[in-house]
């Protein structure tokens, strides 16, 4: 899903990929396609203004990274890079110009969109496999292992400026758009915010009944989660994040999951 909840890009297993406006309830353009691909398309990631699709796929034993343009209808002329190891994950960054990835061995590399190739030799430090990587400018790199550690990188000095931090595996993980704060979950219904420039962290403590499934956060906007038992909430934030005080707690009629993203918590 974009940033801004408004495109959501999806297969269907069939090697291709669709694109779906929210807003106006259908698809966008014909479905793209990657060559050589007839099997379904994995680790889809948008970028900011949705034009760029980056995905992966297993072909002929190596795994291939793809960028499909939406402005062009297909994709770029052949695979951004190809690795003998397994992606697990892809994300391409907030500049829309480079791509993260993070693979079955440990290792993560950043990939050029505008010519084939990595940018920079692999980064390693983890000792298992990197199942998600999120990076605003390529600069800065947060990856999660299986483990359940995260990791947070200087990717320019290929070094790791913190200490690794526990975190819920399958959790949510939202990144302010300066990239100055980072928050993770800790288990199923706590949530840390981590401060980057300060290298400091605060826990939101374990309060409540359910899971939590998302989180969004941006710098001095009050923080958004949204819980498994139907309720979103609010927390009070003046300048970082000092407090733990819900200021507004709704219940969406009837039941299930409810999820949220940066669109929805500029309103609150």
């Amino acid at each position: 899903m974009s940033v801004d909840g408004s495109t959501v890009a999806y297969d269907l297993q069939d090697g291709r990929v669709y694109v779906w406006n929210v807003k106006r309830q259908k698809e966008l353009g014909n479905p793209l396609e990657a060559p050589q691909v007839d099997e379904n398309l994995e680790a889809i990631d948008l970028s900011v203004d949705a034009k760029r699709i980056v995905c992966h796929r297993h072909i002929s034993g190596r795994d291939a990274i793809y960028v499909l343009d939406m402005d062009i209808g297909d994709n770029m002329a052949a695979p951004l890079g190809m690795e003998n190891d397994y992606f697990f994950c892809v994300a391409i960054c907030t500049d829309g110009k480079r791509v993260v990835s993070g693979l079955n061995d440990g290792r993560m590399r950043i990939w050029n969109i505008s010519s084939t190739g990595s940018v920079q030799e692999p980064i390693h430090g983890h000792t298992d496999r990197v199942c998600r990587v999120l990076s605003r400018d390529g600069k800065r790199i947060i990856s999660v292992s299986s483990y359940k550690t995260m990791r947070i990188w200087d990717a320019e000095r290929n070094v790791m400026l913190e200490e690794p931090l526990e975190v819920e595996l399958t959790g949510p993980i939202a990144v302010s758009s300066d990239g100055t704060e980072i928050v993770t979950t800790i288990s199923r219904d706590a949530i840390r915010v981590f401060d980057v420039e300060n290298m400091n962290a605060s826990l939101y403590p374990k309060r409540y009944t359910g899971r939590i499934n998302c989180v969004a956060c941006d710098s001095n906007i009050p923080l958004v989660t949204g819980f498994s038992d139907g309720c979103v909430r609010v927390w009070h934030a003046q300048g970082r994040r000092t407090g733990t005080q819900v200021v507004r707690t709704g219940r969406p009629q009837g039941r299930g999951d409810v999820f949220c993203d940066r669109a929805l918590q500029k309103n609150m």
